[in-house]
């Protein structure tokens, strides 16, 4: 299988398990969140990019490992603006953490 073609199809199933694990968590009795639906689904599909992007040799396993780094790091940073409300709880004992040992 050449590599973009293992791309795509690896991304393509990490949709699709994200759509399943959107299903089962929403059958639950209560209502799942948009921001944490999206997260969901996006997550399981950035598993499938990874793996399909594992196929590529980008000259160094340091440069590989750099681009898988920054590529699983994308959820957790837009969560921000999808959560603003996690994040200024995990930034107040960080920032509490910090003036501390000034």
């Amino acid at each position: 299988m050449n590599k973009g073609k293992r791309l795509l199809v690896a991304s393509i199933c990490g949709l699709v398990c994200g759509l399943i694990c959107y299903g089962i968590a929403s059958s639950g009795p209560a209502a799942l969140p948009a921001p944490i639906a999206a997260q969901l689904i996006a997550s399981r599909t950035l598993i499938g990019v990874a793996i399909g992007l594992s196929r590529f040799s980008l000259g160094h396993w340091a440069i590989h490992g750099a681009v898988l780094g920054v590529v699983f790091s994308l959820p957790l940073a837009s969560a921000d603006s999808w959560l603003p409300t996690i994040h200024s709880s995990v930034r107040a004992p960080c920032s509490y953490g910090l003036s501390f040992w000034d």
